[in-house]
């Protein structure tokens, strides 16, 4: 009989063959699988390997003669880990880390209950989409769970924002002072390690777009009043006015995507068609998609020289 306020959760944790059930904080129960909850994590590995006999359980934390075992966390929480804890073949639908909250439950529960692959999930969702929100936020969870990589991967991303820390978040509450500090630290040192890179050319030389842009038959599409190293002495104005641009980016948001401003782009571009020679090239677009990567790829490499120091 299924006590009063109880419901199964959906497919697949109502399977019939279930040797465990996980009860949620919002009465939903999981029927669910020791084996693939052990070889995902070694705190159910160690918790389902216990004694299960009546004595070691109320007679309420048994159900169709299923030991229950209840958890803190509501229904849709405990439905993300399971996905990260059962096989494709099992459960085909990928888990997804949709957003902040997400992002923030699923720290806590690879932390909880030692599930290396939610933490993955967690690094690789961080490294590949520039457009999670509050990374800073993100960052003093994984602080506060001593999650090291998670600690380094949310830093840099928030390197994208201009004022990462510009309000009071819960959050912070939640780690010392020196963490904040470092954190602080961190994007200086970053900003100190990057903005260089657009006065010394020295990643720029040997093909055929840094002959197109330093070079051209319209000498008023020239600037030859430019201040860098390594011998380049002209340069298109136009990309020079992109360079100083990215530049000033870079001196309050020191990230490999500040190259790739949608707005520093469609300006560059706009100004290079005004040179009749530049245009007929057919070289613009080209140009500014390679130098684009060239210097993501420069940034990247030197912000990933940068230390950021962990008691952990």
């Amino acid at each position: 009989m299924q006590a009063y306020g109880l419901r199964d959760a959906d497919p697949p944790f109502n399977d019939i063959d279930a040797d465990i059930i996980l009860r949620s904080s919002d009465k939903v129960d999981f029927h669910v699988h020791k084996l693939f909850l052990s070889k995902a994590s070694p705190f159910f590995r160690d918790m389902v390997s216990l004694p299960q006999t009546n004595d070691s359980f109320p007679v309420d934390e048994a159900r169709n003669g299923l030991f229950v075992l209840p958890l803190e966390e509501d229904a849709s929480a405990i439905d993300m880990m399971l996905r990260f804890c059962y096989p494709r073949s099992c459960c085909p639908e990928e888990p997804h880390l949709d957003g902040f909250d997400d992002l923030k439950h699923a720290m806590q529960m690879a932390s909880k209950y030692q599930l290396d692959v939610m933490e993955r999930a967690v690094l690789l969702r961080l490294e590949v989409d520039p457009e999670v929100q509050h990374p800073e936020r993100l960052y003093a969870t994984a602080w506060a769970l001593g999650l090291r990589d998670v600690v380094l991967a949310a830093a840099k991303l928030s390197l994208r924002h201009p004022r990462p820390v510009d309000e009071e978040f819960e959050e912070f509450d939640d780690i010392p002072a020196t963490a904040l500090i470092r954190f602080l630290d961190y994007r200086r040192r970053c900003v100190d390690a990057v903005v260089p890179i657009m006065t010394d050319f020295s990643w720029f030389h040997g093909n055929d777009i840094a002959e197109f842009l330093t070079k051209c038959s319209n000498m008023s599409c020239l600037d030859w009043n430019i201040n860098v190293d390594n011998g380049v002495n002209s340069i298109k104005k136009w990309w020079w006015d992109y360079i100083e641009t990215v530049k000033a980016e870079l001196a309050v948001a020191p990230s490999k995507w500040a190259p790739a401003v949608p707005k520093l782009l469609s300006s560059a571009i706009e100004a290079a068609a005004v040179c009749p020679d530049c245009r007929a090239s057919h070289m613009i677009t080209p140009a500014m998609t390679f130098m684009c990567k060239r210097l993501s790829e420069e940034i990247e490499l030197r912000i990933s020289k940068v230390e950021l120091k962990t008691p952990f």
